[in-house]
């Protein structure tokens, strides 16, 4: 695969990454007593593998390849099964690389589950061996580079996710945004609308509207990410197909295919 090429003045030396997401892993579903039967009968997706060997092959192609750290944007699991969690935890333990890695909404909730907030806050704990204990939000520097990574898995963020962020692009640092969500763009909305029916994205005009939720940090952090010198590239994932399209001149955002059917993105960073 031809990786994508990032040129980010500053860097100390080349930086390589493997991005990938959307693995959705099921272990443990015949003993979760929250998966319902229905979705036992027709699982979706199905996967081309078991569990361990799915993502095992992502952190050994990471390993092979030559990557400094391994990107991880959400949906590893399919649900927040304590298997899921711990065949995620255990491998990550044993991979020789860095894995940075942010929650998708289906690692907080189970197939026919309703709810949004709350839910995650109730049910996202039982991945902190994955996500961590401060999943909203976090930060890494390396090698003359920051990566930022927010969790917009409920497509809304927060006031204090946008002060997180605001405070982190303070920098002389080149910066990469990672969050599941992708930021809604117009070639993106197209396909995303052809393969779901509707614009599943981070801020579309047309996107989820809830009125519980103020919408303002979500469209001021998306103002911010199109405008922000600093911001160099987004990293995203949800939509379970391969894109790549700019949100702001020269700067890209780029999705793998899902990572249950093998895909991912190496993205080269030069000085």
């Amino acid at each position: 695969m031809t990786p994508d090429r990032l040129h980010l003045p500053g860097l100390s030396r080349p930086v390589r990454l493997y991005h990938f997401a959307d693995t959705h892993l099921q272990a443990g579903a015949e003993t979760d007593s929250q998966v319902p039967a229905e979705w036992l009968a027709d699982r979706s997706p199905t996967l081309p593998a078991t569990d361990a060997a799915l993502l095992e092959s992502h952190l050994k192609r990471a390993a092979g390849g030559g990557a400094d750290v391994i990107i991880a944007c959400g949906d590893l699991c399919h649900f927040p099964s304590q298997q899921n969690a711990e065949l995620i935890s255990t491998a990550f333990r044993d991979c020789p690389l860095p894995v940075w890695a942010l929650p998708g909404n289906h690692d907080w909730f189970y197939p026919g589950q309703d709810g949004w907030e709350d839910l995650r806050a109730a049910q996202l704990p039982r991945l902190a061996a994955v996500y961590g204990d401060s999943h909203s939000a976090g930060c890494h520097d390396l090698h003359g580079m920051r990566l930022i990574h927010l969790d917009n898995s409920t497509y809304f963020l927060s006031a204090e996710q946008l002060a997180f962020l605001e405070e982190k692009l303070d920098t002389d640092l080149p910066v990469l945004i990672a969050m599941h969500i992708p930021l809604s763009t117009p070639a993106l909305r197209k396909a995303t609308i052809a393969k779901h029916g509707n614009p599943i994205l981070m801020a579309d005009p047309e996107g989820r509207i809830r009125p519980d939720i103020d919408p303002e940090p979500t469209r001021r952090t998306a103002e911010l990410l199109r405008t922000h010198p600093a911001v160099r590239a987004i990293l995203s994932a949800h939509v379970h197909l391969p894109f790549r399209e700019e949100f702001a001149p020269g700067r890209p955002q780029l999705i793998p295919e899902a990572g249950y059917r093998h895909g991912f993105r190496w993205i080269d960073c030069l000085p």
